[in-house]
């Protein structure tokens, strides 16, 4: 499982160049972001959240977490309606914050191969693809805040910071024990992002 980076880090405010070689280290970086992804209760995971400054995301809503779509390059290219819901982030743990975002979207990618791809969809999914294009971009969920809420955050953050990493380490989900109903709320209670 590859580290990943937390609230603070200024790698995650920094914008993502192109993915331009398509090759065996890309593909094995994609498939550890999918591990990483789920091995943190994640359902969504951009490439700065692990330190790596680079167009790639990688996104599964199934509900069994075994259809993993890896996006390089991705770019919304089309948005439609609008829907206010509520957000998590690995990179904030246990951070949630309401963010209106387009129900549905269509996106245009490449594959780890280079062959460009377009996809439709709604709802979580297009949440979830969002919520990841914004971290290529630098934008956090914590820029969806309002000021005051947001200086609250961070005046508990560093707190917030340390007992998140205590329990990674030790194991267990951010939200709580794995019996706990809490354990890894987010967007409807489907995973982080």
């Amino acid at each position: 499982m590859m580290d990943l980076h937390y609230y603070g880090d200024p790698v995650l405010r920094r914008h993502t160049g192109p993915v331009k070689r398509f090759d065996q280290d890309l593909k094995t970086l994609a498939d550890e972001m999918v591990t990483t992804m789920h091995e943190s209760h994640g359902i969504g995971l951009a490439a700065p959240q692990v330190g790596i400054l680079r167009r790639l995301i990688v996104v599964d809503v199934s509900d069994e977490h075994d259809e993993p779509v890896i996006m390089v390059n991705p770019r919304v290219t089309r948005r439609n309606g609008e829907h206010a819901d509520t957000e998590g982030c690995l990179s904030i743990p246990t951070l949630q914050v309401e963010v209106r975002r387009a129900r549905d979207i269509e996106v245009i990618f490449q594959d780890v191969n280079g062959r460009e791809h377009s996809m439709r969809g709604k709802g979580l999914w297009a949440r979830v693809v969002q919520h990841e294009v914004d971290h290529l971009d630098g934008r956090l969920i914590v820029d969806y805040m309002t000021a005051e809420s947001r200086a609250e955050f961070e005046s508990t953050w560093p707190e917030v910071l340390r007992e998140a990493l205590r329990r990674r380490a030790a194991g267990l989900t951010v939200g709580g024990d794995e019996e706990s109903p809490e354990a890894d709320a987010a967007v409807g209670s489907e995973g982080e992002l």
